[in-house]
């Protein structure tokens, strides 16, 4: 595996190691498994097993990941985006940073760490209650990626996967995304964006950086492309299963039934045909289609450091 660099924050795109065999196929860093059970005293104690979140940019495959993920007879029902998770630690994180305010009330940053991971701890335990008896969560939010190394610190025995898409590809559909925003008037950050090149690069890089550079989260994040899970999907089930130790089938893959378009004009505009359908590569390439030569120069030009360990190009 390639060496993992750490980059500062204020340039952080010097070097992205993804691992070496991460090229052409699944790449897995290992990925550590385990339980939530209760503390010896009879306390709530959450550690993570059973728990998966699967992260990634926008439009680079997530909820088709999480589909197949829920193709088992012990997974949780496909659900909603856990979008309230990733308000939550939001939340949590923005207060952190101001802990003078709260120094009254938790004494040591320790001790606010430790009230923050408990409230996450029961937003889990929530889930596992009411999700029963499913024997495992799966938790997607392609804003929650940006957390992942807080959750691996919190949470040592969660699995965590990422989803990669040829960045063009991803680019190409946000812009879609946007369009349809604007054509709504719906004021939205990709929409504002507009066909700006340089910024749509670092709006997709930005999901990955804390994730796939993080000592936290070393030898714990699993790498999926898109391009496997829609080409072989077979192939992608059945390492999956391997890897995450549960019996995944196409069969059982389900639509994506929370059909967007029913509701209001931002969610709306993320809706595409191919949710409730099965895997299908039809979307691979689309970028040739859509984007000028010269806005695939640009992308290729900005996006060179984070290819360097992807070849997609």
């Amino acid at each position: 595996m390639d060496a993992w660099v750490g980059c500062s924050r204020r340039e952080p795109w010097g070097v992205l190691p993804i691992p070496a065999s991460t090229k052409g196929h699944l790449g897995v860093g290992a990925v550590v498994t385990a339980a939530a059970r209760r503390g010896a005293a009879g306390q709530w104690r959450m550690d993570g097993e059973s728990v998966i979140f699967v992260g990634g940019c926008m439009r680079s495959g997530t909820t088709l990941l999480q589909r197949m993920l829920c193709a088992s007879q012990g997974a949780r029902p496909f659900t909603e985006e856990c979008q309230f998770l990733t308000a939550l630690i939001d939340f949590l994180v923005a207060w952190r940073e101001r802990f003078e305010w709260l120094q009254d009330f938790y004494g040591t940053p320790e001790g606010y760490e430790a009230y923050a991971k408990a409230t996450v701890d029961a937003f889990l335990h929530a889930s596992f209650e009411t999700q029963r008896p499913a024997r495992t969560i799966v938790l997607k939010n392609p804003e929650l990626t940006v957390h992942f190394p807080r959750l691996a610190d919190w949470y040592d025995k969660a699995k965590f996967i990422v989803v990669v898409r040829d960045p063009r590809d991803t680019i190409a559909s946000i812009l879609d995304v946007a369009q349809r925003h604007g054509e709504a008037g719906v004021s939205s950050q990709i929409a504002r964006i507009g066909r700006d090149m340089a910024k749509l690069s670092h709006f997709y890089k930005v999901h990955y950086f804390e994730a796939l550079q993080s000592p936290k989260c070393k030898d714990r994040v699993l790498i999926v492309r898109y391009e496997d899970l829609v080409n072989r999907p077979d192939a992608a089930l059945a390492a999956l299963s391997q890897h995450l130790g549960l019996a995944l089938r196409a069969d059982l893959i389900p639509p994506d039934r929370f059909d967007r378009r029913d509701r209001d004009t931002h969610v709306a505009a993320f809706w595409t045909t191919l949710r409730a359908e099965p895997p299908s590569p039809a979307s691979v390439g689309r970028h040739r289609r859509s984007l000028s030569s010269e806005e695939i120069a640009a992308i290729e030009t900005h996006c060179a450091d984070f290819n360097r360990g992807l070849r997609y190009w």
